[in-house]
Order: C-alpha cells, then structure tokens, then sequence
C-alpha cells in the first residue's frame, strides 16, 4: 500500500514525459514540413561533399580531428566492476563485446 503512490507517480511523469515528446514532435513536422523541398536539397547537398571527402577528392580539416579520452584511475570505478561482473555472470555476446573495447582501451591509455 506505501507503494502505490510512487507507481502512480512513476506512471504519471512517464505519460507527461511521452506526450510533451509527442507534442513537441508534432509541432516540430509541421515547421519542418513546410521547408521540405529546401531540406532536401540541402541534405542531398551534404550527402554529396560527404561522399566526396570520403573518397578524398576534396579535404576537410575540421573532420580529421581526433580526440582521445584519458583513462587512468578508472579500474577503481564502479562502473568498471559492473562491467566486469556482468562479463562474467552472463557472458552473453553484445556483454563481451563491450567489455573487450572497454578494457583495450584501458590498457591502452595505462601504457602509453
């Protein structure tokens, strides 16, 4: 019975959260719409020079940045022991995947 009011809460706020989404994606389609021929053009537009960086007809130098995160001192987080419990409690694929790119680089940040 306590905890009947924290389910219809639960309940009541997921609603509010889903149909404020709902509203603001509706309103949102008709702007949108209204623009559609010129957002297709643009986007056509991008795909295009995208494409053309992709194959390395023309260069773009703010897309060869790259940026690394630092790791160290995160093998003490718990994060990283739930990582490493669920590895080995289910041992299921998309599990072990994750945990094999997060534990290589961990190590790769430590030695380098």
């Amino acid at each position: 019975l306590k905890l009947l009011p924290h389910v219809l809460l639960f309940t009541l706020g997921f609603s509010f959260v889903f149909i404020i989404m709902g509203a603001s994606i509706d309103f949102l389609s008709d702007i949108f719409f209204n623009f559609k021929k010129q957002l297709n053009f643009i986007s056509g537009l991008l795909i295009v020079i995208l494409g053309l960086y992709f194959i390395g007809i023309i260069k773009i130098p703010f897309l060869d940045l790259e940026r690394k995160f630092h790791l160290q001192g995160f093998q003490n987080n718990h994060f990283f022991n739930l990582n490493r419990f669920l590895f080995i409690k289910f041992k299921t694929r998309t599990t072990r995947t994750f945990c094999r790119a997060f534990w290589s680089t961990n190590q790769e940040s430590s030695s380098g």
